[in-house]
């Protein structure tokens, strides 16, 4: 089933406006309020028989993939939810909208890469810019329920002089902590294309601004379906949580000289998980063979990224800066670069 929302003032396409936090319409300027989903299939089309899928706009044959669950047509750039995709299991609890819209996206994006001034020819083209893409990105949030043993040993050292003679004095404890933690929302990306290390940079979110799922939420940005269940990512959410809950128990140890970890036992006594969307501006480009990408936190502007350098251009901007001190050092640097 796929959904697309018209105006209906002039039938124009209506996507999700961040700045407004409703669907809007760009063409006319009408504005609605989000609607529970029961609402928002009466401009649905049931998929055909054949198992492709067709723009309820035009008509075209879209090319979306097996998971794609939020779109844009082809051919007519209509926005398009594949709301079939959002059930049962892979039915969102909850979406963190964006905060960020594309003109602050693209601000960042520029400072970034500091207006292209060491980048490659055409990086920063009007329409390379464009291709930054807002995504919704599937997520597990897990809430935690531990009960954690921590046993160590601690050392206390006490240095004194007394004549000419300075001594050591070092005493030892056995140290113990027993607690209950608990850890809400503790978030992992349940998307297999997206790099784990690189999504983890672009924590932490405010998790308090999170939204009840309805589906226009996603009308005008690329969404996917999740690649693993929630019972996939489990064992690396357990470690996460001993990371912390090992770090916490460490810092209630205080007053010692060292303080050395001999066991940790944790126990879970709950666990429970939801399944939700989170919001990032990205953009991916190959130069020379390599991929290089650029990702932002929609809701804190928070970004990370490798970013594409040109060497002819870099030595032009540090030329033109420097002078003729700067030909000597130039040389030394391309030699060392080279080299």
């Amino acid at each position: 089933m796929i959904v697309n929302f018209s105006c209906p003032n002039c039938g124009a396409d209506m996507s999700y406006d961040i700045k407004l936090g409703k669907l809007h319409c760009a063409h006319c300027d009408h504005s609605e309020d989000i609607r529970p989903d029961e609402e928002n299939y009466k401009n649905a089309a049931e998929e055909p028989a054949d198992k492709q899928r067709y723009c309820v706009n035009c008509g075209g044959l879209l090319s979306a993939g097996a998971k794609t669950c939020a779109t844009h047509c082809e051919y007519c750039g209509a926005p398009l939810v594949m709301a079939d995709r959002l059930s049962g299991e892979w039915r969102p609890a909850y979406v963190l909208p964006f905060e960020l819209d594309r003109e602050k996206a693209e601000a960042a994006f520029r400072k970034w890469c500091h207006n292209g001034r060491f980048s490659p020819k055409g990086f920063m083209a009007a329409k390379n810019i464009q291709r930054l893409q807002p995504l919704y990105i599937p997520y597990w949030l897990y809430d935690v329920d531990t009960n954690v043993d921590v046993r160590g040993t601690a050392t206390r050292v006490n240095i004194y002089v007394r004549g000419e003679t300075e001594y050591t004095e070092t005493d030892f404890f056995d140290v113990r902590r027993k607690m209950r933690l608990e850890y809400t929302k503790v978030p992992h990306d349940a998307s297999e294309k997206m790099d784990d290390t690189l999504m983890a940079k672009l924590e932490p979110y405010r998790f308090e601004t999170l939204k009840t799922f309805q589906i226009p939420y996603l009308a005008g940005f690329e969404a996917d379906q999740g690649d693993y269940r929630s019972e996939d990512l489990l064992s690396e959410v357990k470690q996460q949580v001993a990371g912390y809950a090992a770090e916490y128990a460490r810092s209630t140890i205080s007053g010692y000289t060292s303080v050395h970890i001999d066991h940790q036992q944790m126990d879970y006594d709950h666990i429970s998980s939801n399944y939700v969307y989170l919001p990032i501006w990205f953009i991916s480009y190959r130069y020379r063979d390599k991929d290089y990408i650029f990702a932002m936190n929609g809701q804190t502007g928070k970004f990370v990224g490798n970013l594409p350098t040109d060497k002819n251009a870099f030595a032009r901007w540090f030329l033109g800066t420097t002078g003729v001190v700067g030909v000597i050092a130039y040389i030394i640097l391309y030699l060392i670069w080279v080299l």
